[in-house]
């Protein structure tokens, strides 16, 4: 089973990430939203009464003075909950590709990989990693990938809170297993 990770500030934005997993042409999947120091009742909720979603409330993250938290110890947190298959990250102001879910089994099944990375396109048409290209490097990279969660918690790899943190992590993955580049770009950000 694909859980994916969905750290939340409140945004209204919310409401099309989650429609964004309902629409999936694969309905095999599940989420747990983390509410970032916010209760339920304060945010705007229309699509999270399915019932292959999990709402958590955390106390807030990240340093003292900022008005939200950082998105990896939220990540983090909703990590430690999952307890099998594939883990795989969406922010809520992002949303998927309605065969996302799908390409993501068949690589799995296919591949054998310990993660993988799905390229993702911004408002403007910029392709993150760009077409074409064979490597990670850090700016050409976000959260659009999942990875196998047995081999996540294996080598204890987590997110480290910082501006970089998707890459970090990632750099971190491929020194310990196979990562897989998709030619697939299935995630938009920020639409």
């Amino acid at each position: 089973m694909i859980t994916f990770v969905i750290p939340s500030i409140g945004r209204e934005s919310l409401n099309k990430t989650i429609l964004s997993l309902i629409e999936q042409s694969n309905q095999e999947w599940r989420a747990i939203v983390g509410l970032d120091g916010l209760k339920l009742e304060e945010v705007e909720s229309g699509n999270l009464y399915d019932n292959r979603i999990e709402i958590i409330e955390l106390e807030k993250s990240g340093k003292i003075g900022k008005k939200h938290g950082v998105g990896g110890e939220v990540r983090n947190k909703i990590i430690q909950r999952i307890t099998e298959g594939i883990i795989a990250f969406v922010d809520d102001d992002d949303t998927l590709d309605k065969h996302y879910v799908e390409k993501i089994y068949k690589y799995f099944e296919d591949q054998r990989v310990d993660c993988l990375v799905i390229r993702a396109i911004h408002p403007n048409g910029f392709v993150m990693p760009p077409v074409g290209t064979k490597q990670l490097r850090l700016g050409n990279v976000g959260i659009s990938f999942a990875a196998n969660r047995r081999f996540l918690l294996k080598h204890d790899l987590f997110f480290e809170p910082s501006e970089a943190e998707d890459f970090d992590l990632l750099k971190r993955i491929s020194l310990k297993g196979k990562i897989k580049l998709s030619d697939y770009i299935g995630y938009r950000i920020n639409h």
